[in-house]
């Protein structure tokens, strides 16, 4: 199993698409090695508001709910896990 564990920016860099790229140029990546499934775990949506950016590593979930990632549950209050299947 592939995992994409931690997709974080610095300040000067968030807020220009450069997560989704990312995690896109990891997918294909993944796609070019074989890998028939992807995990990820952000936190949910409602915790991204009150976490210290130190939190939120993971990246934003709506970065990987762009590129096809599907929401499978929650592992906890501060993470979801989510897949991509091909």
């Amino acid at each position: 199993e592939w995992a994409i564990h931690c997709v974080y920016l610095l300040k000067d860099f968030r807020k220009q698409g450069l997560s989704e790229k990312l995690i896109r140029a990891a997918v294909q990546l993944a796609q070019d090695q074989g890998a028939r499934m992807i995990s990820a775990f952000p936190c949910p949506r409602e915790q991204e508001s009150t976490m210290p950016d130190s939190m939120r590593f993971a990246g934003r979930i709506d970065s990987y709910l762009a590129v096809g990632f599907q929401i499978k549950n929650s592992l906890s209050d501060l993470y979801q896990r989510l897949e991509l299947h091909f």
